[in-house]
């Protein structure tokens, strides 16, 4: 691996954390990417790849201090504001994470990652009609998207649409059983 020939390539050692978190080793991914932070605390990537990496951890105010880091340097940094909205959601303050995810739909509106996260902020706060709008939309985008047709499935037992659900939940298990 690049990042044992030099452990100073701070590229290599994100790229070695990326790798691991794919194998599903959230926790080595996390050593790489501090490794790199260690190296250049301001290697924005590797904080942004570091808070996804603390979420998967169960350690979710880790992975918003992470993310607000990188938003302090560069305010209109949407894969940080994407990271910290998803973390905001695991700690339950979901307005600011439902702020994150407009912030992001702002200048993607076609991100079904954002509209699903929307979609679960409005649907924690009560908003479910806010909720099942976004669900519909991000379904209509990515069909396949696991997270996008279980927050359609949950805002529409919300709604009253019990056969909706009951059909949104089964296409979920038939992606991901």
């Amino acid at each position: 691996e690049a990042s044992r020939v030099n452990p100073m390539n701070v590229n290599a050692l994100n790229h070695r954390g990326l790798a691991l978190a794919e194998r599903g080793d959230a926790a080595k991914a996390a050593e790489s990417y501090e490794a790199a932070l260690a190296v250049d605390p301001g290697f924005l990537r590797a904080r942004i790849n570091l808070a996804r990496a603390w979420r998967d951890l169960g350690r979710p105010q880790d992975a918003v201090k992470a993310a607000e880091e990188v938003i302090r340097v560069d305010a209109g940094n949407l894969l940080a504001l994407e990271a910290r909205a998803a973390a905001l959601l695991d700690v339950g303050n979901a307005d600011l994470a439902a702020s994150d995810f407009t912030e992001v739909l702002r200048r993607f509106p076609e991100s079904s990652l954002a509209l699903a996260g929307r979609a679960a902020a409005y649907r924690m706060t009560g908003k479910h009609a806010a909720a099942l709008d976004d669900a519909e939309r991000a379904v209509g985008i990515d069909p396949k998207s696991l997270d996008a047709l279980l927050e359609r499935a949950l805002a529409r037992e919300a709604t009253g649409s019990e056969p909706g659900a009951i059909e949104d939940f089964g296409a979920a298990l038939a992606i991901d059983p």
